[in-house]
């Protein structure tokens, strides 16, 4: 299966940002587009090709695992999340009950979507003139 990514899902590529675009070619993900935040506030983006680049996930689009929520892996697996009371940091379990810090799990079996409680739409933007 290709690697898929999603919209603000955060990623290091020698630069970090959130991806804000991506192109398929040839029945595979080609290239992605990732918005810099410059010193000044502005965003600038910076399109990368995937076959000269590592990316390493960092953060889920739908933000950090917390406690009581459910996630969902790119095979299709939920997992709880859950604080780990030995470490003190977050944890997802899946339903044969391994656990995994979070953060393994969005980097290797990501990307990973909030499933509960279900994540707020994206903004869509409006064209010039206002409603559709």
């Amino acid at each position: 299966m290709p690697e898929q990514y999603k919209i603000n899902e955060r990623v290091r590529v020698l630069i970090e940002g959130a991806i804000v675009y991506e192109r398929d070619g040839n029945d595979a993900l080609a290239e992605l587009t990732i918005a810099l935040e410059t010193s000044t506030g502005d965003l600038y983006d910076v399109t990368v090709p995937l076959d000269q680049v590592t990316i390493e996930r960092l953060v889920p689009a739908d933000g950090k695992p917390k406690p009581g929520e459910i996630w969902r892996d790119r095979h299709g697996t939920d997992r709880f999340a859950t604080k780990d009371s030995q470490y003190a940091e977050i944890v997802l379990q899946d339903a044969a009950g391994a656990v995994r810090r979070w953060q393994y799990v969005n980097q290797h079996y990501g990307p990973l979507t909030r499933v509960y409680p279900a994540p707020a739409p994206l903004a869509v933007e409006q064209p010039e003139g206002g409603a559709v």
